[in-house]
């Protein structure tokens, strides 16, 4: 505001001065060529009227301009918002204050439950066809898969190498429900013969995760710790009427079909896989891609459960399966916060 002042302050001076200038000296000038008065003062006359005009003109060009520096920068107000921005001469009130919102913009809750119950379904379905061929054809030839599913119960690395020492007999062995083992165990590879229950095992665990986030009252945490039915009479296995322990409430379940990794997701054979190829196949496989960076933060921040299904799936050849082993190693110093089965 005080260099405004100045500026206008000189301007007037200058316009004093010039008045003066030609008042005082011109016609002293004149009286050299007295001669030519007529002339001269019709000469003088106009030279004063054209610096006048002169003068008044850019005058009101730089009136003009200080006027419009002024409007670009809004006075605050008390809570800090501009009372008026000029976007193109159009006077928007309180710009700072407006939050405009992308209406084709999918929330993140939104994309998680979408997120969720796909995963759900695919989880959950059980088909027929295996029991009756005639049901792959029947419309009701599903199942799911909680309405079937009986508790898997299994051996820690330490009981099952007494299986193989002389004089043990099975029945005196400690088996363990895989939930148990699943809370426990922040990274817990499954082993079993081929139909033993592990997929079984990845599903019920899938959709009883979903099932929580989802508030879905067929499957959900409840669901997944049921207490085990009970063993046989002269058996060794649980026999408990108590729960079974889950200490990780709200862990978001990802789930990757290896087989379908292999074939989708690896780098050609030789080269050495990592955490960005698991990533990008997981992220591929979304059905709402917008969800992938929301996925990743979530993975990366409070973590989930990866559920790696079906390594015995993938054939041996061009070491397929090492490079699956690299990238889950990878994948597990990339995102320390996820659990892995």
């Amino acid at each position: 505001m005080k260099k405004k002042i100045l500026r206008i302050t000189l301007i007037i001076i200058s316009l004093v001065l010039a008045t003066l200038t030609i008042r005082f000296f011109l016609p002293v000038l004149l009286g050299f060529i007295d001669s030519n008065g007529q002339r001269i003062q019709t000469i003088s006359n106009a030279v004063q009227i054209i610096l006048w005009l002169a003068a008044g003109v850019w005058a009101a060009l730089r009136w003009g301009w200080f006027g419009r520096s002024s409007a670009s920068a809004p006075q605050k107000t008390n809570d800090n918002s501009a009372p008026q921005t000029v976007i193109s001469e159009v006077y928007i009130a309180n710009v700072e204050k407006q939050k405009i919102t992308d209406p084709t913009r999918i929330s993140e809750g939104t994309l998680r439950q979408a997120y969720l119950n796909q995963l759900y379904e695919l989880s959950g379905q059980l088909s027929l066809a295996g029991i009756d061929p005639k049901a792959a054809s029947q419309a009701n030839s599903q199942l799911h898969l909680e309405r079937v599913y009986t508790g898997l119960r299994t051996l820690t690395p330490e009981a099952h190498d007494q299986l193989h020492k002389p004089n043990i007999e099975e029945r005196s062995l400690k088996y363990l429900s895989a939930v148990t083992l699943l809370n426990r165990e922040p990274f817990l590879v499954l082993l079993g013969d081929p139909g033993s229950g592990k997929s079984t095992f990845v599903n019920f665990v899938t959709i009883c995760l979903c099932g929580e986030a989802l508030e879905k009252t067929e499957a959900n945490i409840r669901q997944l710790t049921e207490p085990l039915p009970e063993g046989d009479e002269n058996s060794n296995k649980e026999k408990s009427s108590d729960k079974q322990p889950w200490k990780h409430p709200g862990l978001l379940p990802v789930r990757v079909i290896l087989r379908d990794f292999a074939a989708r997701g690896l780098p050609p054979a030789g080269t050495p896989a990592t955490a960005r190829h698991l990533w990008e196949f997981i992220e591929a496989e979304l059905t709402h891609k917008e969800y992938g960076p929301y996925l990743k933060k979530r993975m990366l921040k409070k973590g989930a459960l990866m559920l790696f299904d079906g390594l015995d799936e993938v054939p041996e050849a061009h070491q397929r399966r090492k490079q699956i082993k690299e990238a889950i190693l990878s994948f597990k110093s990339a995102y320390p916060n996820c659990r892995m089965l």
